[in-house]
């Protein structure tokens, strides 16, 4: 292998470096928007229980077989 070519597959291999680094970037930042969004639903349903406890009661159906 001569110089030449190794120096091309060198920098080939650099390119698909920064492919592979912005592409695990954008997963990050996918997976951080995920965990916001499961944040805001865990946040909405913790409000709606605690309405529904207010104004409604508890639950019907509980689980008393123990």
């Amino acid at each position: 292998m001569d110089t030449n070519e190794l120096e091309e597959r060198i920098a080939k291999l650099e390119e698909k470096a920064v492919e592979l680094e912005a592409a695990v970037r954008a997963i990050l930042e996918n997976m951080q928007k995920n965990v916001e969004i499961t944040g805001a639903i865990h946040e909405t349903f913790q409000n709606l229980n605690a309405y529904l406890m207010v104004n409604v009661g508890p639950p019907l159906f509980l689980d008393d077989s123990g």
